[in-house]
């Protein structure tokens, strides 16, 4: 034999630990693969997750900041309901809402409430 085993309980345990061996190596390798396509598809997730948002954001930015021009009550409404649509998703994609993002937020929701609009 190529391996030197006395008995039949030398010949179990070394069965048992060569099976251990490659089974921790196999769950190794088969675990850092797993975590290499999931960061891979986690990283790109988040790339289109934040193109998409910083699309939408911008586009209707730039929708309402024209449309603002006109002091018309109604536009100005949206505009202050967009802002808070858009702090409130850039909060929701940090680790949690910035003090002045928060704050911002909370003038936001408060000048939406009252119906604060210009003449």
């Amino acid at each position: 034999m190529l391996v030197p085993v006395k008995s039949l309980r030398g010949l179990f345990f070394f069965l048992l630990l060569f099976y251990y061996y490659y089974y921790y190596y196999y769950y190794y390798y088969y675990y850092y693969y797993y975590y290499y396509f999931y960061n891979y598809f986690y990283y790109h997730y988040h790339y289109y997750y934040y193109y998409y948002y910083y699309y939408y954001y911008f586009y209707y930015y730039y929708y309402y900041y024209y449309c603002i021009n006109r002091y018309n009550a109604v536009t100005t409404d949206l505009f202050i309901r967009v802002l808070i649509v858009k702090y409130k998703i850039e909060a929701k994609t940090r680790n949690g809402p910035l003090p002045r993002q928060q704050a911002i937020t909370c003038l936001l929701c408060s000048a939406a409430r009252m119906r604060v609009t210009f003449y």
